[in-house]
């Protein structure tokens, strides 16, 4: 299944701070299998943008079907840790570890592999409904302590063997998708109002958001109405053909 993008946009949960988004997002459209992928640090955490980065730089190197860009990545993030200088609080903090959720997706065929841990989610497009979600189906799952990727191998909420790891576990048949959409937690939890004539609205809002400026207005608009949580928000779009 030939994958394209449409688009590719993030926006901080407070604009007037340069650097402050704690979001990242990988995209391999080129490869022998293409994927895409999206990474949410968590803000209660020491260094939640650092390690939202490097998760997404390891998954980015090598298609893995296993936990080997997790370990990288940790290993990285241990490398370059400096406690010197930390306050006390700094070095309670640095030692709880950060932590990121993710959501990927591997296009073989007309098979889709996909994993997600936390709460950032993957939609199944059609027209202009979603047909799928995963792992959420509704705003009312989502929660404030949500499972996530710890940079401390010691610190993870659950054993890697019991994680969501959609490489082997889940598996689609994506015949009738048009597009794929991989949204961080602000943006899944506004598109999966329990109403579904909300929901339809919102889903052709996002999907005519065509540039990030676009996605930018409608998210800004959206926070003011006080229809999307603030909170860094990033979206990668795929088309299939």
């Amino acid at each position: 299944m030939p994958v394209s993008k449409v688009l590719k946009a993030t926006i901080s949960k407070d604009v007037a701070i340069e650097g402050s988004n704690e979001d990242s997002s990988c995209l391999r459209l080129n490869a022998s299998v293409p994927r895409a992928a999206v990474f949410d640090g968590a803000s209660e955490s020491y260094a939640a943008r650092k390690w939202s980065n490097l998760v997404a730089e390891e998954w980015g190197r090598s298609h893995d079907k296993d936990w080997g860009w997790i370990d990288r990545a940790q290993a990285r993030y241990e490398r370059s840790s400096n406690k010197s200088g930390l306050s006390w609080a700094q070095e309670v903090a640095s030692d709880r570890g950060s932590f990121a959720t993710v959501c990927y997706v591997d296009i073989e065929g007309d098979w889709l592999n996909f994993c997600a841990v936390g709460d950032s989610c993957l939609f199944l497009i059609d027209g202009e409904e979603i047909i799928f979600s995963y792992p959420y189906v509704s705003e009312t799952q989502f929660t404030s302590a949500p499972m996530a990727i710890s940079s401390r191998i010691d610190n993870m909420k659950m054993n890697k063997d019991n994680l969501h790891m959609g490489m082997d576990r889940i598996r689609f048949r994506a015949v009738g998708t048009k597009q794929i959409l991989l949204a961080t937690d602000a943006v899944s939890c506004w598109l999966l109002a329990d109403d579904k004539e909300i929901r339809a609205i919102r889903l052709a809002q996002l999907l005519n958001c065509r540039t990030p400026v676009e996605f930018k207005k409608l998210v800004l608009g959206e926070r003011a109405n006080r229809n999307m949580h603030v909170d860094d928000s990033t979206v990668v779009l795929l088309r299939c053909s």
